[in-house]
């Protein structure tokens, strides 16, 4: 049969209000079930459904087993565009995922659930938004990160080079108290949320009042300062971190 339609109606039209299949195809061969050839610059696959509890597409217990369920390749012609886009404008504010992919089986220890390979120098993985990578009850690691290639980072934090935000931040999940932060200057408290320390220097502060300072610039006429309950501040003065007793201890040209 050969359906031609050179206007702009349609070339098939189904008009069914029963329960049953609108189209059933059985392809017992090895051909295509269904094949599109789009040669002009149109939509080949329009689907408009209206449904709100069944699924607008579904591919039913497949059995590849070596090939693929979905496969979408070389496209090579690319510019500007994408090779899927998914989005949503729901404002509803139900707990929902966008996007889930399951790896149902607990034998099944082979199976990467995602993965994503860039041989360029772009990006694997850009997030614009919150991340964050959940441990379930079934599961000791929440994530490794392995560098298999002989150059490069394993894992590289490009923070705002200013104290007010975080290149890194580790926090309990119950109440949220800190258990380490790299603040965007390069300061770093453990156990606590550092002191904007001086730019002139690098800052390590530990628990609650435990201080390193070392100036940046290297050379001997640096300082390296550690005590308790000081900083060194961002207008140039030592300040207390309580208002308390405070100790500090220097070395720096050779003395101390």
């Amino acid at each position: 049969m050969t359906l031609e339609q050179n206007g702009t109606a349609y070339g098939l039209n189904l008009d069914i209000n029963g329960n049953g299949n609108g189209i059933n195809l059985d392809n017992a061969g090895t051909g295509d079930g269904i094949h599109i050839d789009q040669n002009g610059n149109g939509i080949a696959l329009r689907i408009d459904t209206e449904a709100t509890t069944s699924n607008g597409c579904w591919f039913v217990n497949p059995t590849q087993t070596t090939s693929n369920v979905l496969l979408i390749d070389s496209a090579d012609n690319l510019t500007t565009g994408r090779l899927a886009f998914l989005g949503s404008n729901s404002a509803d504010t139900s707990t929902r995922n966008l996007v889930e992919i399951v790896n149902e089986h607990a034998s099944a220890t082979g199976t990467t659930a995602l993965k994503i390979r860039q041989d360029s120098t772009g990006y694997g993985l850009n997030v614009a938004g919150k991340m964050i990578v959940a441990v379930d009850a079934d599961s000791a690691t929440a994530g490794v990160i392995r560098n298999t290639h002989a150059t490069g980072y394993g894992l590289k934090i490009n923070g705002a080079s200013d104290s007010t935000r975080y290149a890194l931040s580790v926090n309990d999940n119950d109440d949220d108290t800190v258990f380490m932060q790299v603040k965007g200057d390069g300061n770093v408290g453990i156990g606590v949320i550092p002191e904007a320390t001086n730019s002139l220097a690098s800052a390590l502060q530990l628990g609650g009042n435990a201080y390193w300072l070392s100036t940046k610039a290297q050379g001997a006429s640096g300082e390296l300062d550690f005590g308790h309950n000081f900083y060194w501040a961002a207008d140039g003065n030592q300040k207390y971190i309580s208002t308390d007793e405070a100790s500090q201890y220097r070395q720096g040209s050779g003395i101390h």
